[in-house]
């Protein structure tokens, strides 16, 4: 079964076709934001470092799935900006 992604976050597919993206977080008012694939091997790995500290519990299981999807392309960081 496949997962629909968020309606209030832009998709991969949005992101490829620089689609304008509305996000909504429910928590402040709404706001508009360019999301980009991001590329940047440092980034990435600054991303997934923080991601193991903030979900240590899980991240033994699931890092090493970040790891292989971003390094065999199933996998894909997004970068959002807020737009001013």
């Amino acid at each position: 079964t496949s997962r629909k992604p968020s309606p209030a976050l832009p998709t991969l597919k949005s992101v490829k076709y620089a689609t304008p993206s509305h996000v909504e977080t429910g928590e402040v008012p709404s706001t508009t934001a360019t999301a980009s694939i991001e590329t940047d091997a440092i980034v990435i790995e600054q991303a997934l470092a923080q991601f193991g500290r903030k979900y240590s519990a899980e991240w033994d299981t699931w890092g090493p799935r970040f790891r292989r999807g971003l390094a065999d392309g199933s996998r894909t960081l997004l970068r959002y900006r807020l737009d001013a």
